[in-house]
């Protein structure tokens, strides 16, 4: 029953895929760099729906100017969470 679980997981993770990364070309190519931000921000809650990863802020994120966040990699899930 688990190995149906992942791969019904692993389905719905590669049919998004395919589904945003040509609309994400696309917005990046026509449109401007303010939308081009939408897609990704979409496809990380929907992928962390799809994996059950709960993120938790603590504090206030800087927005003052641009931040780069670095971490350790512990599995294949830190990118969308991050």
């Amino acid at each position: 029953m688990r190995f149906l679980i992942a791969c019904f997981k692993f389905f719905l993770f590669i049919s998004l895929c395919v589904f945003i990364v040509p609309a994400q070309l696309i917005l990046m190519l026509f449109c401007k760099e303010n939308a081009a931000y939408i897609l990704p921000w979409l496809w990380q809650k929907i992928v962390c729906s799809i994996f059950r990863i709960t993120v938790r802020v603590n504090g206030t994120p800087y927005t003052d100017s641009q931040t780069i966040y670095m971490s350790n990699h512990v599995s294949y899930l830190d990118i969308p969470a991050i």
